[in-house]
């Protein structure tokens, strides 16, 4: 049987590991308190026009080489940062502040398409909803 818990430890080993050599720094703490992580199961948002899109993590445990560059790594759009933390972790942030502190600890921007920059509203997994409203500019 696998262990989920040991899988994710290894995970988050590799993903610190290429983050130090890439000199990727994480961000202070009270940083990653404004920010909410996405869920491994994804979650929907329902557009304007009617369109409903799922948004999963940049990367998961079944990682290669072509994620694993993601680490590191953020785009912005419309106010709105997607990020993947330097323990593999994707996170969405509305604060200005969290977007500084990523680029002055080594973060490379990319163009990823940014989950709720487009007005849309978090559907079917009001909990997730909370906590985006919750997050401050």
């Amino acid at each position: 049987m696998l262990d989920k818990k040991a899988l994710r430890d290894d995970f988050e080993q590799v993903c610190q590991l290429f983050a130090q050599k890439r000199g990727i720094s994480p961000l202070p703490e009270k940083f990653i308190w404004r920010c909410i992580e996405i869920p491994e199961e994804g979650f929907n948002v329902l557009y304007a026009r009617g369109e409903v899109k799922r948004y999963f993590p940049l990367i998961s445990p079944a990682v290669d080489d072509a994620s694993i560059k993601k680490i590191g790594t953020f785009s912005v759009e419309a106010g709105i940062c997607i990020f993947v933390y330097v323990d593999g972790k994707t996170y969405l942030t509305k604060n200005r502040e969290v977007i500084q502190a990523l680029q002055d600890s080594g973060y490379e921007k990319r163009d990823y398409d940014v989950p709720l920059s487009q007005r849309g509203k978090i559907k079917d997994n009001e909990d997730f909803a909370q906590l985006w409203a919750k997050l401050r500019r």
